[in-house]
């Protein structure tokens, strides 16, 4: 999320040295992206985000970023220069990113045998512990037991929540793409 922030940033400041005409038009697009963005993430937080919504949502990120690459590659077919060239190379990062991003969160997944072999593990812990308070002289205390049960759940539900960001378990803090949203707007608001 940071990077994607970063990147975002990059091109937003890039963008103020095109010409005036793909300039304004870079600058409301890239304010509508990370708009989009954090419409996103704030629909997922709060169970509103359907996976219709979401494919949706999707969908008009990456009209944004045709637009934006449309623009990119005109302004460096006019003038290839090195501004144009960075400029061009920030739009790039900025759909790698979100290319990244999408594949993390939606597609990639802990592979089946990790699951069977952590399972397995917190399986044979608790069956190991039982049988070693059976054999022990004195008698352990249920607290323990459960203690220990307690602790294997929370290291099993904490992996889950790594791997299914869609399940709302964990969110990723996105003060970082607020704070280039916030940025973007004031400069938005400066050049009107």
């Amino acid at each position: 999320m940071l990077d994607e922030a970063n990147a975002i940033g990059t091109a937003y400041l890039r963008a103020e040295l095109l010409p005036e005409a793909q300039r304004d038009a870079v600058r409301r697009l890239l304010y509508d992206y990370v708009s989009l963005r954090l419409d996103a993430v704030q629909l997922g937080k709060g169970g509103e985000l359907s996976d219709q919504r979401l494919e949706s949502m999707i969908t008009q990120s990456e009209e944004l970023q045709g637009e934006l690459w449309s623009i990119a590659v005109s302004v460096a077919a006019q003038q290839p220069t090195p501004v144009s060239t960075l400029f061009l190379q920030s739009v790039n990062e900025v759909i790698d990113i979100h290319q990244m991003r999408l594949t993390l969160a939606l597609q990639q997944r802990m592979p089946r045998i990790f699951w069977i072999a952590l399972f397995g593990l917190a399986i044979l812990a608790m069956v190991i512990g039982g049988y070693d308070a059976g054999l022990a002289s004195r008698r352990r205390s249920v607290t323990t037991l459960i203690s220990l049960a307690i602790a294997f759940s929370l290291v099993l539900l904490l992996v889950v929540a790594l791997d299914r960001p869609k399940q709302r378990l964990s969110v990723v803090n996105q003060e970082a793409l607020v704070d280039v949203q916030r940025g973007i707007q004031r400069s938005l608001e400066l050049h009107q």
